[in-house]
């Protein structure tokens, strides 16, 4: 797969977030499925932002990015469950014939 389509996907086309190393990692852990690359991708930007988050309150304001690795983790998880769809569900099983008369007892 094309690292470029996967960081336009990601909206990353200056390479802001992700080394071309880092999401080719992405896509060889996904087996070269995009939407699962982008499912890595948004969850090491959720464990960067919950490492960074902070919460600072002065007289008259507020500023927090806790909510930030949340966000990120809630695409990841929507990512991923994407690309089980695309892939035709989550678990699946397959159908074997079974003899019982060449099961072999010890």
């Amino acid at each position: 797969m094309s690292i470029t389509v996967l960081r336009t996907l990601m909206g990353d086309p200056n390479s802001e977030y992700f080394t071309d190393d880092e999401l080719t990692a992405y896509l060889l852990v996904g087996n070269d499925s995009l939407l699962r690359a982008q499912g890595h991708a948004y969850a090491a930007l959720s464990r960067d932002a919950a490492a960074e988050s902070a919460n600072i309150a002065t007289d008259d304001l507020k500023v927090s990015t806790e909510k930030r690795a949340a966000d990120y983790l809630a695409l990841s998880k929507l990512k991923f469950e994407q690309a089980n769809q695309a892939d035709g569900g989550e678990a699946y099983f397959e159908i074997i014939p079974f003899n019982p008369a060449t099961r072999v007892l010890p």
